[in-house]
């Protein structure tokens, strides 16, 4: 037959810091028998837990600024919108995202592209931001913001029939410069970070 025990509460320390551990109640026994070894094997265990719980709840990522984090999300958006641009072979797409001069630097990639007769497929496998930096105004006075990044792509070149020419996997260290224009961030430059 089980033996049903109350609880009966256990106080630490005094007021108005104290705290309040339940054990089980058993006639004759000392506290340390029903109090795990933690809280009674000396006050320094008790005091070490109620410093380190509340320090390693404290030990969060640091909020990005609101531009860190509205940049990141706009290098974000342009990726996804050059996989698209790619595959349709229209770097137009591109033109809600990316400043005029990235949309031209695109659209000469997928013109070569296309005078050999391809297109590219491409998904992006990784995507790791590493450092992100506001550097305030730009050469146009707009906010700018440095994002640089980790990545890993998976790509194929096919062909008007769509048959496969070539396929691949890319890792790059790439860097972007992102200004904010007007009420949207978009990206002024994308390029692969020299090793």
């Amino acid at each position: 037959m089980v033996e049903h025990r109350p609880f009966k509460p256990v106080v630490v320390g005094s007021s108005p810091t104290r705290l309040t551990l339940f054990r089980r109640a058993r006639q004759g026994d000392p506290l340390q028998d029903s109090v795990p070894s933690m809280f009674t094997s000396t006050p320094r265990s008790l005091v070490l837990l109620l410093v380190a719980v509340p320090l390693a709840t404290s030990c969060q990522r640091p909020r990005e600024s609101p531009d860190a984090y509205a940049a990141s999300v706009a290098v974000q958006r342009y990726n996804q919108r050059l996989l698209e641009a790619f595959r349709a072979s229209r770097a137009d797409l591109l033109a809600e995202v990316a400043g005029p001069g990235e949309v031209s630097r695109v659209s000469a990639i997928v013109a070569g592209l296309t005078a050999e007769g391809r297109h590219m497929e491409a998904r992006q496998i990784e995507f790791t931001p590493v450092s992100v930096h506001a550097d305030g105004p730009g050469d146009r006075g707009a906010r700018t913001v440095t994002v640089r990044s980790r990545e890993r792509w998976s790509y194929e070149h096919r062909g008007s029939g769509g048959e496969t020419l070539k396929q691949g996997e890319a890792s790059y260290r790439m860097i972007y410069t992102v200004v904010q224009e007007q009420d949207r961030w978009v990206v002024e430059r994308a390029a692969v970070e020299p090793e």
